[in-house]
């Protein structure tokens, strides 16, 4: 057995939250070679801690691995075995030995209400207060108590284990976006008021359209 299922099979997958900080810092690429011999079930102690969409990618990554001959294909030269070993390192680095037991997150996320400034205030109080007890990865999910897009992208950027510079470019992009559109938005409801105001009602839905392609 290699070093990387030796420890996926030890009990310094227990502590979970140490497990997520190591996995952070690793490349969906590299874990995807790295698990891309493992049986499914060891697959299981690392998708247990990452993202939804972090496990997709490394299973789409394996299946055009096992597509390839002879598994030929590498991620910046790193064979299967350099891999393995890579990830089997950096976990043990992060982990401890000894934990009996499994950590397990509770069910209850905070709640997040985001309407007014001091919503904003107490629903960071309470998600700061959860990743003290119980780390970043368990607030997976915790996007689905809102409908607010800025807050449900922020949280999955922060989930991914963006490099600070890249979450803040990426953010912005996103909050531009947002902002574009709802001036938009905005000036075509603008736009059909004085199209009623003025009763040209010909003129509206055209008026509206070239507005909505700027």
């Amino acid at each position: 057995m290699n070093q990387l299922n030796e420890l996926l099979e030890s009990d310094r997958m227990n502590d979970r939250r140490a497990v997520q900080k190591a996995l952070r810092r690793l490349d969906t690429s590299l874990l995807a070679i790295a698990l891309s011999t493992s049986s499914p079930e060891l697959r299981e102690k690392i998708y247990k801690n990452v993202t939804i969409r972090a496990r997709r990618a490394i299973e789409k990554e394996i299946e055009l691995l096992k597509g390839t001959p002879d598994f030929g294909y590498t991620y910046d030269d790193m064979t299967v075995e350099k891999a393995q070993r890579h990830v089997a390192e950096t976990l043990k680095t992060w982990t401890r030995e000894g934990l009996k037991t499994e950590t397990v997150y509770p069910k209850d996320l905070p709640a997040v209400k985001l309407e007014a400034f001091s919503d904003i205030i107490d629903t960071f109080e309470r998600i700061g207060d959860h990743v003290f007890r119980h780390g970043l990865m368990s607030l997976d999910g915790i996007e689905e108590k809102t409908d607010d897009l800025f807050f449900k992208k922020a949280i999955q950027l922060l989930l991914d284990g963006y490099d600070p510079l890249i979450f803040d470019e990426l953010l912005e992009n996103y909050r531009e976006r947002i902002l574009h559109n709802a001036a938009v938005r905005m000036n075509m409801i603008a736009a059909g008021v004085k199209s009623l105001q003025m009763e040209e009602l010909g003129a509206m839905k055209e008026r509206m359209l070239s507005l909505s392609i700027e």
